[in-house]
């Protein structure tokens, strides 16, 4: 799929490591697309579509508030996008390392 298709997807890496830290007033889904395009320094127009990666639906229902509106506890999730390894933690924090070169 092409970056035409939605500004969520794939791209090239060059960054380490990078981290986004809490307080956020947009989607999660949002947030990581954000995140890697910072750490890649391309536009999300670049991406692959996350969508063709994890369903971004879900990926923004994992740690959203419980119905009485608190905090989920503890938890993360982890998968690979954009030539990054993402790992989104139930407190809201994005951690994004570069996958290896042969992994990609």
């Amino acid at each position: 799929m092409s970056g035409e298709d939605s500004p969520i997807g794939r791209d090239n890496h060059r960054d380490n490591s990078h981290q986004s830290p809490t307080p956020y007033s947009t989607s999660l889904t949002e947030r990581v697309v954000t995140a890697i395009t910072d750490a890649a320094d391309s536009s999300p127009d670049d991406l692959e579509p996350l969508y063709a990666i994890v369903d971004p639906d879900a990926l923004d229902r994992l740690f959203a508030p419980t119905t009485q509106g608190d905090t989920r506890s503890d938890g993360q999730v982890t998968f690979s996008y954009a030539g990054y390894h993402v790992t989104v933690t139930s407190d809201g924090m994005i951690e994004l390392d570069p996958l290896d070169d042969e992994r990609e």
